[in-house]
């Protein structure tokens, strides 16, 4: 059975952990393999704290680049774990490149780290984006962020946000946000 999705691979990102990412992940794979019946369905744990592996009850594997893919429930599993966040782009390409050989349609989680090789490697690969956000003050922001990150001008958008708040505006952990008044 043809789709139009075949041989795809379809990124799922966002700028902010806890937002449902894995959860989208997980959802659109086993949507695709069992309610659209496309014939392979990879599901890559691109994020080195490996939810969606944890959550398909699988153990992290020592070299996920090299492991074999785990079938669950109809979804052929690339695993992850911390080592996947020393891998370099190139590598992270040509794994990528063979997950989607062997399969139909190719989802993604990826990590909340936007410049991390996982992304570049991924993102430069499909048109196919999902971004999982919350509806609070956080969540537009951290839509625009990856917006600007696959319109190729990430750069620009994080010297945009240090003029408007100031240089350690590309690690949040140190904004100093104004007080919530309710």
């Amino acid at each position: 059975m043809q789709h139009h999705l075949t041989g795809r691979l379809i990124a799922v990102a966002s700028a902010k952990g806890g937002v449902g990412k894995t959860t989208l992940a997980l959802g659109v794979a086993w949507t695709l393999a069992h309610v659209t019946r496309a014939a392979r369905v990879a599901l890559v744990d691109g994020d080195p704290q490996a939810g969606a592996t944890s959550a398909l009850g699988l153990t992290p594997p020592d070299a996920p680049l090299h492991a074999p893919a785990m079938m669950v429930d109809g979804l052929a599993v690339h695993r992850s774990s911390r080592a996947l966040a020393l891998a370099r782009a190139a590598e992270l390409d040509a794994w990528l490149q063979a997950v989607r050989v062997n399969s139909d349609v190719t989802v993604a989680g990826l990590s909340p780290a936007l410049t991390d090789a996982m992304h570049a490697a991924t993102l430069r690969s499909t048109p196919y984006v999902l971004v999982a956000a919350r509806c609070d003050a956080m969540g537009i922001p951290n839509v625009r962020e990856i917006v600007a990150l696959l319109r190729g001008n990430y750069g620009a958008y994080i010297e945009d946000l240090k003029k408007r708040k100031g240089p350690d505006a590309d690690q949040p952990h140190r904004i100093k946000y104004k007080k919530l008044v309710r």
